[in-house]
């Protein structure tokens, strides 16, 4: 008896390399569209429950390579892929002009920062070793000094701003909050969406902190971006020191997850569950990029 099962065992695994063989060498369209009108066409469901793009592909080749073992037409399937794959489609995004300009400023600013970056590294590099020492120290003495309830809603990010003087906390309640880091008192509170928030960020040179356990807000402009935050609902803003909103972002799809300032503060990147992550300017709110490329959504 298991002298019988063991040929058919072989015939079976020996089809089922011969089936990955054939699905590698087969062609599928990297369109969804494509990938689901071919799926149509073979009498099977366009999609499965939790099914993605890579999943759909990969189920439209298993498929194919089954139809190609039982002699049933692989020739007619990779004549309609070049056909229905649309010839025009581009597959890079094009830049405008102010995202231009802006990458020039970019490059000046980086190469800046990159120099002075070395400099300082190879004048620091003697004292590296003491210096390690000494925040490994600081590490050994951390305790908590502070301990808050953040919001009604469970908190979602939270952040540090560069002067060392303020927190900032973000919740699913749609509001954010500024706390003092000297005695964890509460600054501001601010309704900032009807949705959750997602994700918030403080610009790195508009010091929030007086210096005094308090805002700037009387001595800032009232016009300077301060605090950024996105929200579920595919939107972010730019408020001011005072809860001020400035810009809202709008562009994004589906649900927004992180963002985050640039370190020269003059843009604002966020990523989003539409696949996609946009570049915005700081100063006036528009989108200069929106950068596509993922099969899946973006979370950072």
């Amino acid at each position: 008896m298991a002298e019988r099962e063991m040929p058919s065992r072989q015939e079976q695994l020996i089809q089922e390399f011969e089936l990955k063989r054939r699905a590698q060498a087969i062609i599928v369209p990297t369109n969804d569209g494509a990938v689901r009108d071919q799926l149509r066409s073979l009498g099977e469901p366009i999609t499965l429950f939790g099914e993605r793009e890579p999943e759909r592909r990969d189920r439209l080749r298993s498929l194919l390579a089954k139809l190609d073992a039982e002699g049933k037409g692989l020739a007619t399937t990779a004549t309609e892929e070049v056909t229905e794959v649309p010839v025009a489609e581009l597959f890079y995004t094009e830049g405008t002009e102010g995202l231009l300009d802006h990458r020039r400023w970019l490059a000046t600013y980086s190469l800046k920062r990159a120099s002075e970056r070395v400099r300082r590294l190879n004048e620091e590099q003697e004292s590296i070793k003491s210096t390690s020492q000494v925040w490994l120290d600081k590490a050994r003495e951390t305790a908590e000094d502070y301990s808050e309830f953040g919001d009604d809603r469970p908190l979602s990010d939270c952040c540090i701003s560069f002067d060392g003087q303020i927190l900032s906390t973000a919740s699913w309640s749609g509001t954010y909050k500024l706390w003092s880091l000297e005695n964890c008192k509460k600054l501001l509170t601010v309704r900032a969406h009807n949705d959750r928030i997602t994700g918030m960020a403080l610009h790195p040179h508009n010091c929030i902190g007086d210096g005094a356990g308090g805002l700037t807000t009387s001595s800032t402009p009232a016009d300077v971006v301060q605090v950024a935050t996105a929200c579920s609902d595919g939107t972010a803003k730019l408020w001011s020191a005072s809860g001020q909103a400035l810009h809202t972002l709008e562009g994004h799809t589906d649900r927004c997850a992180r963002t985050g300032f640039h370190p020269s503060g003059r843009s604002l990147g966020t990523a989003s569950f539409d696949h996609t992550w946009r570049l915005w300017d700081v100063e006036t709110g528009s989108c200069l990029l929106e950068q596509e490329g993922h099969s899946r959504p973006v979370y950072a």
